[in-house]
C-alpha cells in the first residue's frame, strides 16, 4: 500500500507552465520509488445563456453551461525524491490537475486539485445566481501594513466591484473597484 502526494501551486502569475511535484509515500512513511501514475491537466469554462422569462418576475435567469476538457496526459513513474511534472505554454485559464495511480490489488487511488493561471487574456468563471462571486488571496496570511492581491472570480467580463476593507479599528472602508 501506498498513498499519492501533489503540490501545486494553485494561483500562477508570470508564468505559462504549470508545475507540480508528485510522491508515493509508503507504509513506512518514506517515498516510494516505481509507481506508475496518471497526470492529466482538464481545463474548466463556462458559457452563461440569458434565459427567457416570465417578465412579471422583474430578475433575468442565467443558466450556466460547465464544460471539463482534457488539455494534456502523461504517465510518470515515481521516484524516491519528489517527481517534477511540468506542462509548458498554456493559456490563461482554471485547471484542474488530476493523478491516479492503482495499487497491486488494482484498486485506484485519485488525486484532484483546481489551480488558475492568470494572463492577458479574459477568463470566463462560473455565473452564481446571487450576483456574488469568489475571491481567492494570493497568500495564506499576511503581516500588518503588507498589501494583499486578491483575485476575483468574476463572470462578467467587465464590472465594478463594491470592496470593503475592514481596518485595525474594525470600521470598514469602501472601495469601488473596475473589473476588467
Amino acid at each position: 500500500p501506498f498513498a499519492l502526494g501533489l503540490k501545486v501551486d494553485r494561483y500562477i502569475t508570470g508564468s505559462s507552465s504549470i508545475k507540480a511535484e508528485i510522491v508515493a509515500v509508503g507504509i513506512s512513511g518514506k517515498l516510494e520509488a516505481g509507481h506508475k501514475v496518471t497526470v492529466q491537466l482538464k481545463k474548466m469554462s463556462w458559457i452563461s445563456y440569458l434565459q427567457e422569462t416570465d417578465f412579471s418576475r422583474g430578475k433575468p435567469k442565467y443558466l450556466t453551461q460547465e464544460s471539463v476538457g482534457l488539455i494534456a496526459e502523461k504517465t510518470v513513474t515515481t521516484t524516491e525524491s519528489p517527481l517534477k511534472v511540468e506542462f509548458t505554454d498554456q493559456e490563461p485559464g482554471v485547471f484542474i490537475l488530476e493523478i491516479s495511480s492503482r495499487d497491486k490489488l488494482g484498486r485506484l487511488q485519485l488525486l484532484k486539485a483546481d489551480l488558475f493561471l492568470a494572463g492577458n487574456k479574459p477568463v470566463t468563471w462560473k455565473k452564481g445566481d446571487n450576483l456574488m462571486f469568489e475571491t481567492l488571496p494570493d497568500k495564506v496570511s499576511y503581516k500588518p501594513g503588507q498589501k494583499a492581491k486578491i483575485l476575483l472570480k468574476s463572470p462578467y467580463q467587465r464590472a465594478m466591484a463594491l470592496a470593503v476593507v475592514e481596518q485595525p479599528g474594525g470600521i470598514p472602508t469602501y472601495h469601488w473597484i473596475e473589473v476588467s
